[in-house]
C-alpha cells in the first residue's frame, strides 16, 4: 500500500468565495487515479460514486473529494453534485463537479488526519498521469517483482524514446502482465 508513502502534490481548491477573495483558496492533496484505484485500495466511498470511463477526458471536470474537503468545503451538506474550483492542470482556477465522496487516506502519519484529498480521472491530465501502480494480490507478492519490474521498464522505455507521456498508453496494462502469476490482481494508480 502506498497510504504512507510520505507523497502528497499539493494543489489549490476553493468555493464559490474564492471567486471574489482569491485568499480563500486552501491546499490539498491532488491526485490523478484510475477508475480503479478506491477498491484496490480498499477505500470507503461514502456519498456519490466512483469513476467511470465517461469520466476521463481532458475537457471533463469530475472529482471525487475526500472527507475532510467535503467537511471543509459543504459542512453538514452532501458535497455530492456541488462545485469546487482548482488550479491543477491549468494557471487560471476551473470549476469541477463533484461526483464521489471517499473516506480519508492518511498518507503522511497516522497521528492526524493531515490535508485533505481530491481525486482527479487519469483522463483529465492524459494518458499516463497516475504515475505509482498499486497491487493487490493473494499470490506471494515476491514472485510478481519481475513482472512489475519488466512492466515498468517497458513504459519508462516508451516514455523516455518519445518523451511524450502521452505514448504511455500504449504499453499494456500491468495487470494484464501480472495476470498468469497471479490468482487475483487489481491495479489502481495515483500520481507520484
Amino acid at each position: 500500500s502506498i497510504r504512507f508513502d510520505g507523497l502528497n502534490p499539493y494543489a489549490r481548491w476553493g468555493t464559490e468565495d474564492a471567486v471574489a477573495d482569491p485568499s480563500k483558496f486552501q491546499q490539498m492533496a491532488a491526485h490523478f487515479v484510475r477508475n480503479n484505484y478506491f477498491g484496490v485500495m480498499r477505500t470507503r466511498l461514502v456519498d456519490g460514486r466512483t469513476f467511470t470511463r465517461d469520466d476521463h477526458g481532458e475537457e471533463i471536470r469530475r472529482i471525487i473529494v475526500d472527507t475532510v474537503i467535503a467537511n471543509k468545503a459543504f459542512p453538514g451538506q452532501s458535497a455530492v453534485g456541488r462545485r469546487l474550483l482548482s488550479r491543477v492542470t491549468t494557471d487560471e482556477a476551473q470549476w469541477y463537479d463533484i461526483v464521489g465522496v471517499v473516506q480519508h487516506q492518511r498518507r503522511i502519519t497516522l497521528a492526524e488526519d493531515g490535508t485533505g484529498s481530491i481525486f482527479f480521472p487519469e483522463g483529465h491530465a492524459g494518458p499516463g498521469a497516475a504515475g505509482r501502480w498499486i497491487l493487490r494480490t493473494s499470490a506471494d507478492p515476491m514472485a510478481l517483482v519481475p513482472a512489475v519490474l519488466g512492466a515498468d521498464e517497458a513504459k519508462t522505455t516508451i516514455s523516455n524514446q518519445s518523451n511524450n507521456r502521452s505514448h504511455c498508453h500504449k504499453v499494456p496494462p500491468l495487470c494484464r502482465a501480472l495476470s498468469c502469476r497471479a490468482s487475483t490482481c487489481a491495479t489502481g494508480a495515483t500520481t507520484s
